[in-house]
């Protein structure tokens, strides 16, 4: 695939056109600063505005002072407060609906958690990347 310079670009950079303008808000929730660093290396350069949270405690945090979200991903295990609970807590508490594409080690995922709705891929780390833009996609798509 050629860019409009005529060069060739990425594959993944082919998701572009499709739904990164405008400018879309996504919260990595993940305490491994290696996958942190792999988020934000794809979606800076698809121009995403990228906040990241190393717990659930901090994430909820940073929700309630304001920031905003149009996605998150979300990692099951961490310490403290897992995924899990993060989720719980963001569907009963902050009663926020924000679309979650949850990428971790374990990819199953209790059918309670699912039961909260707009869970939209649960990808088993290491992933394709191609896999995590797809499914990105789809939340942001709903």
């Amino acid at each position: 695939m050629q860019n409009f310079y005529g060069n060739e670009t990425a594959d993944w950079l082919s998701y572009l056109p499709r739904w990164a303008m405008p400018k879309k808000r996504i919260l990595i929730v993940d305490n491994d600063e290696d996958f942190q660093m792999l988020y934000s290396f794809y979606f800076e350069q698809l121009e995403f505005d990228i906040s990241q949270a190393f717990s659930g405690q901090e994430a909820l945090d940073m929700l309630a002072a304001g920031r905003q979200a149009d996605l998150i991903i979300l990692d099951r295990s961490m310490p403290a407060m897992d995924g899990e609970e993060f989720l719980t807590r963001l569907r009963t508490e902050k009663k926020m609906n924000t679309p979650v594409v949850i990428a971790s080690v374990d990819s199953r995922v209790a059918p309670e958690i699912l039961e909260l709705g707009r869970v939209h891929a649960s990808l088993k780390k290491p992933f394709n990347v191609d896999s995590l833009l797809k499914a990105v996609s789809e939340a942001l798509d709903e």
